[in-house]
């Protein structure tokens, strides 16, 4: 019998602090976020840590679309 296993394959969020979208692609073995100072890298992964946990107090406080 087949497990089912849900699993989040890709990031997106727009206009992170208005300006900045922010994407990228979890479905490869390793993945490494890689860029300039400022461009959202820590902010995403805080976003995808307060879904995970559930925190929405902590995810409205940051500006973004969706």
């Amino acid at each position: 019998m087949m497990q089912h296993v849900d699993e989040i394959q890709r990031i997106e969020i727009k206009k992170l602090y208005n300006t900045i979208d922010v994407s990228f692609d979890l479905t490869r073995d390793c993945t490494i976020l890689i860029g300039e100072n400022g461009i959202g890298k820590t902010t995403a992964l805080k976003i995808l840590q307060y879904l995970l946990e559930g925190n929405f107090v902590l995810l409205a406080s940051i500006t973004f679309d969706n």
